[in-house]
């Protein structure tokens, strides 16, 4: 296992490669926006799984020791 920071080189559509950050951010932002709908803001109906009756009326976020 291996953690590298960093994005490598990107291929260009010209088959040049893309090496600068700013370059490949707008690489892949172009690549990204092209991919991606547009939200038409309609959300989708979903059937409830529970009765009425059930329901979150109060949520606890607390921080937690991590596991050593």
């Amino acid at each position: 296992m291996s953690c590298k920071s960093g994005v490598g080189h990107l291929k260009a559509n010209s088959s040049e490669l893309i090496v600068g950050d700013t370059e490949k951010a707008e690489a892949l932002n172009t690549y990204f926006t092209s991919v991606f709908t547009v939200d038409d803001g309609i959300l989708p109906d979903f059937d409830r799984r529970v009765d009425d009756s059930v329901f979150i009326n109060h949520v606890d976020f607390t921080v937690s020791t991590p596991l050593r």
